[in-house]
Parts: C-alpha cells; sequence; structure tokens
C-alpha cells in the first residue's frame, strides 16, 4: 500500500470517529432535552460539554449556582449542537 491510500484510509477513519462522536452527543443532547428532572439535565449539561474540545466548550456557571434553569440548559444544548455541526 503506497504513501497516498494510507493517507486516504486514515483521513476515513478520522471523519468516521468523528461521525461516531457527533452521532453520541446528538444523541446524549436529545436525552437531555427530554429529562424532566432539573438535577439530571444539569449532569448531563456539564458531561456533554465535556465532551466537546476545550474552545468549543461553553462557560457553564458552576453546579451551586441555582441560575441553570430548565431554559438556560435547553439554550445551551442548542447551542452545542451548532458547535457539533
Amino acid at each position: 500500500m503506497n504513501n497516498k491510500n494510507k493517507m486516504n484510509e486514515k483521513t476515513a477513519m478520522k471523519s468516521q470517529i468523528t461521525m461516531t462522536c457527533q452521532d453520541t452527543i446528538l444523541e446524549l443532547i436529545q436525552n437531555c432535552l427530554t429529562e424532566r428532572s432539573l438535577s439530571k439535565k444539569r449532569e448531563m449539561l456539564y458531561h456533554i460539554n465535556s465532551l466537546l474540545v476545550r474552545p468549543d466548550q461553553l462557560k457553564i456557571p458552576s453546579t451551586q449556582s441555582h441560575q441553570l434553569t430548565t431554559d438556560y440548559i435547553n439554550m445551551a444544548l442548542h447551542l452545542i449542537e451548532g458547535k457539533v455541526f
């Protein structure tokens, strides 16, 4: 196998991994959007945000903050969704 074929194979593998990560994050976002418990939604949001590369992560208030309302979490999830694609 020549170098060009090896590079094409590596690029294809990276694309497949990226698509799998995107799918996983989108599934987690959907699960979080449908979750009824606010405390679980908060936990899920922190987890989803941690899966993003550092420059794409949102600056979310700490868990001690009670400012994380359902509306805030849903808005943050939609922002993350936009970053994933």
